[in-house]
């Protein structure tokens, strides 16, 4: 299976970058995951569509227009947010004990 810099795929890597390099989006996402109780793929997927409901920014430039989101892995994406979240509520124990 090919890879793209550690994720399954070039859009999902992309889907990631755009996520969590863009202020508005990351935050929306860690607000999100204070009221959630995990990330799922059908949740990640969602958040992602309504963010970008005609893809990513590089996704409407022709190069990934054919697939775009379609070909995201969300499945990865949920656990790689997973992992940060769970990250994020031990700190955020610590801070309120």
């Amino acid at each position: 299976m090919s890879t793209y810099n550690g994720w399954t795929n070039y859009a999902t890597w992309n889907t990631a970058l755009w996520v969590d390099n863009e202020e508005p989006y990351y935050f929306a996402r860690v607000e999100m995951g204070k009221v959630i109780k995990g990330w799922t793929a059908d949740l990640v997927e969602s958040f992602v569509r309504d963010v970008f409901p005609d893809g990513t920014p590089d996704m409407q430039d022709g190069v990934m227009m054919r697939d775009g989101l379609d070909a995201v892995n969300y499945d990865e994406l949920a656990e790689a947010w997973n992992d940060e979240l769970s990250l994020a509520r031990m700190s955020w124990k610590r801070s309120y004990s």
